[in-house]
């Protein structure tokens, strides 16, 4: 499973910071880890109190974490102060050439809270800025990166004004934009990304929910317009299930909102209540044999002669937000009637709204994610296929 890095402070609240960036990881089926670089005291309303992590402390998580578990994507959210922006920047110069890494400029809470230094604007530029994959400010936050280039400018310009500043790629997000569009701009190619307003949504943590799920994309092998689209659409999608009563100002959003929504209570064995997801229909559940037929949804079975090209055993998986990957199906399709059985599986599949992916192995050993959109597309040496949600609005 890819590894995200989130280097970000603590929300006591519960909606951004490194918590809703570890929601947001489970979310797109990737294991999150942390560098907390500060704690807050903060809720809904205010933020009361920082206390910064020392800057060697937050080195040492970044390398506990390298060390050990790799590191597929990094995600830099709150970073406070200038100390901690150097030490973050040495530390990611240790990574793996070519590791992506999102940087999330948080300046200001939505509650309005400062969460970085005012003296520390101009070292994130300095230093963490060019060694960024891609930047995901939102209006206000890009006005300061681009200083006073950037006076007076919106959308395409705007973005263009924050990569002449010293970043490689921008994603201005459209929170606070008229209309609620996102512009990528990578390189001199251009891309609109527009999505659903939620006006009675909860927004609390929508930025670090947005480059959480666009580092996990990335993790996971999709290009930077794909991992775009897809962020923006989890993003959109967690604002529309927030959590608007909680608290007595902007709620958290809820970026598993369509999941626990799928949750009911069940008895457990002895007779206790427990809250348990609800399986999904032709999948097994955790823990049962591993075998199980799926369902005939196909829009059609595949004829009695039908041969495809794939002849080692495959296992078909679905990531499943807090249970990781659940088996669908598997079997060697070099027979039959399983061959059947994994072509209905695979229409049933992005039926639903799914996508496909086949781990890769790189050079160098990186840990990519192949998309396949047709069932022949599988390679013949594949041994997973993993299917995972397209976010709603999603292509």
């Amino acid at each position: 499973m890819p590894v995200c890095l989130s280097v970000a402070g603590s929300d006591s609240g519960g909606g951004a910071g490194i918590q809703a960036d570890l929601k947001a990881f489970a979310r797109c089926g990737v294991h999150g880890t942390t560098a907390i670089t500060a704690l807050t005291a903060q809720n809904t309303v205010a933020v009361s109190r920082v206390l910064p992590v020392d800057p060697d402390m937050v080195v040492a998580q970044i390398e506990a974490v390298a060390s050990d578990l790799g590191v597929d994507a990094v995600k830099i959210g709150m970073v406070g102060s200038a100390r901690v922006i150097a030490a973050v920047a040495g530390a990611l110069d240790a990574l793996p050439a070519g590791t992506p890494v999102v940087l999330d400029p948080v300046m200001i809470a939505e509650s309005g809270g400062r969460l970085l230094d005012a003296d520390a604007e101009q070292a994130l530029v300095e230093l963490l800025l060019p060694r960024a994959t891609v930047v995901t400010p939102n209006v206000p936050e890009a006005h300061v990166l681009a200083g006073h280039a950037g006076d007076g400018l919106d959308g395409e310009r705007l973005a263009r004004a924050v990569r002449a500043a010293g970043a490689r790629a921008v994603v201005l997000t459209g929170g606070h934009r008229t209309e609620a569009t996102d512009v990528l701009l990578d390189g001199d190619d251009v891309l609109e990304i527009p999505g659903v307003r939620h006006p009675d949504g909860a927004a609390h943590g929508s930025g670090c929910t947005h480059s959480s799920a666009l580092a996990a994309h990335l993790a996971l092998g999709f290009d930077l317009r794909e991992a775009a689209r897809a962020a923006r659409a989890i993003a959109a999608d967690a604002v529309g299930h927030g959590l608007r009563g909680l608290g007595h100002g902007a709620g958290p959003v809820n970026v598993l909102g369509s999941a626990t929504a799928t949750c009911t209570p069940w008895r457990a064995p002895g007779g206790s209540a427990a809250l348990q997801p609800r399986p999904e229909r032709g999948a097994p559940a955790r823990g049962s044999p591993a075998r199980a037929a799926a369902p005939d949804r196909a829009r059609g079975a595949p004829s009695r002669g039908l041969r495809f090209a794939i002849i080692t055993a495959v296992r078909f998986l679905r990531m499943k937000p807090g249970h990781g990957e659940v088996l669908l199906a598997e079997g060697d399709v070099s027979v039959l009637d399983d061959e059947q059985r994994l072509v209905q599986e695979f229409r049933r599949q992005l039926d639903e709204g799914m996508w496909a992916a086949v781990p890769t192995t790189a050079q160098g050993g990186r840990r990519e994610a192949r998309m396949v959109r047709a069932f022949e597309e599988i390679p013949r040496d594949a041994e997973r296929v993993i299917f995972f949600p397209r976010a709603a609005g999603g292509r």
